[in-house]
């Protein structure tokens, strides 16, 4: 075996940055990260006060999603009553999703900076007074100014509930209880609003439900005067006046609501007439979307690079857990969303039920919401989050299979029953899980961001699969224009219920990327290929470079007190120390970019010297993205770790005696680790 010294650094720094969501884990208890002032605060705040102030805002939460769900039953009678032209038939759906999703980033960036309590309040008015107004109103026009409005002052609720909440709870169960409440409320005021709006339109009229709902969003918004804490911290108004200036970046908070405003009315106006992607409103639209994105891009390059504020900095989007949920989020909400839609579509348009009868087939999601989002909320820590995110995707994506090939005659309870109890699964775990992540992803200064950040993707989602799918529910239609009305519906239908399951199967992704990099270790190290491990000197800040007799083998970490084979430990890059609560007592402000290109051309020179066959491979590992994480994979995980040393590596008892005779060599220079857990376990 080669003669080898050690030289390693035991308090590594582990980063999110490359942390696959197979490997991310929801926390139990506080995060490290929370500072003492953070936690000072929250103790302050009695238990009632904690309960009384989430339940304030599941509250409205609850009654603004009523009204959607009340809209999407009550759309027949409505474009009835106001003569709403068939080009805006989907409009007063579709509206508040558009205006939400265009302002969140903007009002979060003013939450941030003044304080989210009186932007939650200002936004709690405008809901319950545009919600009273649409009771008034006479046309269609005034309904989507209506519907728009109430958008505005939703997005203002959205990201401020999510700062309240992680200022005055702890991060672990506590926290993940209240954020269940706010997507338990979500999902049960639609399923709600769907129900009670079908028995409105049948009885009172659906005027009743917009000043039902408005009475309650008003009287529990009073409350929040005295249970919402301030922000003291914020400083004087003055302060806070400067604050708007010189803390938030305005640039990046416009350009992304533009390209956000801009998208989803691209995709609300192809949502009526596919046709009309040949417009020059269309066009320009589509335009502008382009610029905006790009142009956020560069600018957020800018603000990092001069250490300025910075919306959502690049860098972020590498976070492959975040952006994973990102993505899965906006396809389940896209799914969630579409699927009530059709199905109450269904029952009216193609079944010719009755608007309550609609609603009474779509109770069993209402039931099924309850009890996911509370169990989700009390064991979501126990279950690694990929699997969380893999099985209600695949039992989501059961229900538009089911509602795909169901025939019109068919009885409830062959086809749509059981769709029902499937539609929500997906939705209402992720609403839980994607506020974990996102919010632990942001410094606890921004998190009405990251409450910004999480809903656009839903709203985002809302738009995308109301648009994608009334499209091909059109086109389907037309092509099918040979036969009777509801048969021509029904191929429409039938369409958009495919594309749904479409929807779902995407969020299959990382599983299967999961899967294929367990499998690919056997193509890239062949059975007992590597029998032998040590450690060759190499300072290369936390970085060990793993040598056997015919040169380099791997790098290791030695938090998995582990001695492990060739490409098993490959890492990179780990230097990322600026997430919360993974720095490992490294600085929040620390990066490390200088050391991952040292390690990278230090590695470079071994390969070069190297006429291992294999030697290249390692090269190889450290810039392909799709093979390197299948070896963050087995480092991360210490399981995957002893099982692939098991099979691979048959290792002497005179091999195990030198390896453990190395770290001597290591205490001979960092003699105050001698009592370091890590090395005693050598």
């Amino acid at each position: 075996m080669t003669t080898t010294t050690i030289t390693t650094t035991v308090t590594v720094s582990r980063s999110r940055e490359d942390v696959p969501l197979s490997q991310f884990h929801v926390p139990e208890a506080t995060s490290s990260s929370s500072s003492s002032r953070s936690q000072e605060h929250r103790a302050k705040f009695s238990k009632f006060k904690k309960v009384l102030t989430t339940a304030q805002l599941s509250v409205v939460n609850f009654t603004t999603s009523a009204c959607n769900g009340m809209v999407v039953v009550a759309l027949p009678a409505m474009t009835v009553a106001l003569n709403l032209p068939k080009s805006l038939a989907f409009w007063p759906a579709s509206t508040q999703g558009l205006a939400t999703a265009s302002c969140l980033l903007l009002m979060a960036s003013v939450a941030d900076a003044i304080g989210p309590k009186w932007v939650d309040v200002c936004g709690c008015l405008l809901c319950g007074f545009t919600m009273l107004g649409a009771g008034l109103i006479q046309t269609g026009e005034q309904l989507l100014a209506m519907r728009a409005l109430s958008g505005v002052g939703l997005a203002m609720h959205l990201c401020s509930s999510v700062s309240i909440l992680t200022k005055i709870i702890d991060r672990g169960r506590p926290r993940n209880l209240a954020f269940a409440s706010l997507g338990l409320s979500q999902v049960l005021g639609f399923s709600f609003g769907l129900v009670t709006g079908g028995v409105l339109v049948d009885s009172l009229g659906w005027r009743a439900g917009w000043y039902i709902y408005a009475g309650i969003t008003l009287l529990f918004t009073f409350p929040s005067l005295w249970t919402v804490p301030g922000s003291k911290e914020k400083g004087t108004p003055r302060q806070r006046i400067k604050n708007l200036t010189k803390n938030v970046d305005w640039v990046g908070a416009i350009l992304g609501s533009t390209f956000m405003a801009s998208l989803c009315y691209f995709l609300a106006v192809l949502s009526t007439d596919v046709e009309r992607i040949h417009n020059a409103d269309a066009i320009v639209c589509l335009c502008l979307a382009a610029v905006s994105c790009m142009c956020f891009i560069f600018w957020m390059h800018i603000q990092v690079k001069a250490q300025r504020p910075a919306l959502i900095p690049n860098s972020l989007w590498r976070n492959h857990a975040f952006s994973t949920i990102c993505a899965t989020v906006a396809l389940s909400y896209a799914n969630m969303s579409s699927m009530e839609l059709f199905a109450s579509l269904f029952f009216q348009e193609v079944q010719q039920l009755s608007a309550l009868q609609a609603s009474i087939r779509l109770l069993p999601s209402f039931i099924v919401a309850a009890f996911l989002n509370v169990g989700v909320g009390m064991f979501v820590h126990k279950v690694p989050v990929i699997w969380l995110v893999v099985g209600s995707s695949l039992l989501c994506a059961l229900a538009p299979l089911l509602m795909a090939v169901i025939q019109p005659e068919w009885t409830y309870w062959a086809n749509a029953f059981v769709a029902q109890l499937f539609q929500p699964i997906s939705a209402d775990i992720l609403s839980t899980i994607g506020l974990i992540i996102i919010t632990d992803s942001f410094p606890d200064d921004t998190q009405a961001l990251a409450g910004a950040v999480f809903n656009t993707a839903g709203q985002f989602g809302t738009a995308f699969g109301l648009a994608v799918l009334q499209v091909v529910s059109q086109q389907v239609s037309i092509r099918h224009d040979d036969l009777d009305k509801v048969n021509s519906i029904m191929e429409g239908y039938r369409a958009s219920f495919w594309t749904m399951v479409g929807f779902m199967v995407l969020c299959w992704g990382d599983l299967i990327t999961f899967l294929h990099r367990r499998a690919a270790i056997d193509g890239i190290v062949p059975e007992g290929s590597f029998p032998r491990a040590a450690t060759q000197h190499g300072d290369f800040s936390a970085w060990n470079v793993l040598m056997d007799d015919k040169g380099i083998s791997g790098v290791i970490d030695w938090d998995t007190a582990q001695f492990v084979p060739m490409p098993a430990a490959i890492h990179h890059p780990l230097f990322i120390a600026d997430i919360p609560g993974w720095q490992n007592a490294v600085p929040e402000n620390m990066t490390f970019e200088k050391d991952r290109k040292y390690l990278q051309n230090a590695i470079a020179k071994i390969v070069d010297k190297s006429n291992h066959p294999d030697a290249q491979s390692i090269s190889r590992l450290l810039s392909n993205c799709f093979e390197r994480q299948f070896f963050e994979l087995s480092l991360h995980s210490k399981l995957t770790n002893e099982r692939y040393i098991e099979r691979r590596i048959q290792g002497s008892r005179v091999e195990k005696v030198e390896l453990q005779k190395q770290p001597g060599a290591f205490l001979t220079i960092y003699t105050g680790l001698r009592t370091n857990p890590t090395i005693l376990a050598l």
